[in-house]
Order: structure tokens, then C-alpha cells, then sequence
């Protein structure tokens, strides 16, 4: 059964990946969204769990990202329309299992985690 809280989020314009990123990657992935100090902090069951939402939203007002604790691609840093004003159109999905499409890249450099540009999120079916 496909359930989105609110309108499924899509047909947002794409982040260009063409520079300073490698192994750019169109698809879709499920997954937990979290924030990643959380995440590193309490590991992905706690950081995912209510009690712990506390953390995250501290997080998110120092202005740290969300991302995407993906099934097979380990954690995606969430940028493009939906890093917009805090993450705001994300907030609903936190420690929620979803399936995300959009474009992912690996930046070149400095240690940072994959970046997810998404053009859709709902939560995962069932």
C-alpha cells in the first residue's frame, strides 16, 4: 500500500552534478531518512526511533542535513529543492522508511558522503 503524508514531492528541477562529483547516478533507493551526526551518534535504529527525535531537531536547527540512510548505498546527504528551508517538505519522513528517486553523485574530495538530488519521496510500500 503507497501512502504519502502529503503530496509526493517530484518534478523538482535536478542539481547539476557535472563538476567536482563522480559516479553520478540516476535511480531510485530505499531507505531511512535521518541526520547523519545523529545517525554516526546513535546508530540508524535509535537515531531512527521517536524518543531520539530530539537530536535530530537540534540538529536541523544548527542547519545540519538530512539525508537518506539508503539499503545499498550506505548514507546520502539530501541537497537540491528539498534542503530547501530547512528541509521542511522532508520533516515528515524522519526515521520513516521511504523510496526515493532523483540523481546521486560522490563528491570528489574532503570525505564527504554521497549527496542525493531527490525528485520523489513517499513512504516505502509494503
Amino acid at each position: 500500500m503507497a501512502l504519502c503524508l502529503a503530496p509526493c514531492v517530484g518534478a523538482a528541477q535536478q542539481k547539476d552534478f557535472s563538476n567536482n562529483f563522480i559516479d553520478v547516478r540516476t535511480g531510485t533507493w530505499k531507505g531511512v531518512v535521518l541526520e547523519r551526526s545523529c545517525f554516526q551518534k546513535l546508530g540508524p535504529e535509535k537515531a531512527a526511533a521517536k524518543e531520539h527525535r530530539a537530536c535530530t531537531d537540534a540538529a536541523l536547527a544548527k542547519g545540519l542535513p538530512l539525508g537518506i540512510l539508503t539499503d545499498d548505498d550506505g548514507f546520502m546527504n539530501i541537497v537540491g529543492e528539498l534542503a530547501k528551508e530547512k528541509f521542511a517538505a522532508v520533516a515528515q519522513y524522519i526515521g520513516r522508511r521511504v523510496e526515493v528517486t532523483g540523481t546521486s553523485a560522490l563528491p570528489t574530495g574532503n570525505y564527504i558522503p554521497r549527496q542525493i538530488d531527490v525528485t520523489n519521496i513517499r513512504l516505502e510500500k509494503d
